[in-house]
């Protein structure tokens, strides 16, 4: 069974981002109704501790957990890395990173294509406060 080590996500990441980061899998997981969160320009993203599961496991684990946790992933990374402050622009910038983080993740083109449009579907679903109906990723 393939599956990355957290130090090994987070290197992927880093060279991703173009950035040294850092990912947390807080215990316990402090805010029960996120999925992830990140202070604006520091380069440390908390992500849930199933999603960090789903992350190291990419090519196994099932299209839903691995799509949201991919999309919570790249939605931090612009507060963090982009000092983003707008959810909806964040939730917008992260969903067209999907696909390509995937596969530096080692999702196969099949793999990352159905990811991006699994995280879209569901981002779909949010809260408007997460959702911008000009977002091209919804185009």
């Amino acid at each position: 069974m393939f599956a990355l080590t957290l130090s090994q996500v987070a290197t992927i990441v880093s060279l991703f981002v173009g950035t040294p980061v850092t990912i947390e899998c807080d215990k316990p997981w402090p805010y029960p109704n996120a999925s992830g969160y990140a202070y604006l320009r520091e380069p440390v993203v908390h992500i849930r501790p199933d999603h960090c599961y789903a992350l190291r496991h990419v090519r196994q684990s099932h299209l839903v957990p691995v799509a949201w946790a991919i999309s919570t992933l790249s939605h931090e990374l612009r507060h963090a890395i982009d000092g983003v402050d707008d959810e909806s622009v964040a939730q917008c910038l992260g969903l067209a990173n999907v696909h390509d983080l995937a596969l530096a993740l080692g999702a196969s083109e099949r793999r990352a294509r159905r990811l991006e449009r699994t995280a879209i579907e569901m981002a779909k679903q949010l809260p408007p406060l997460y959702n911008d109906p000009n977002c091209a990723a919804y185009l």
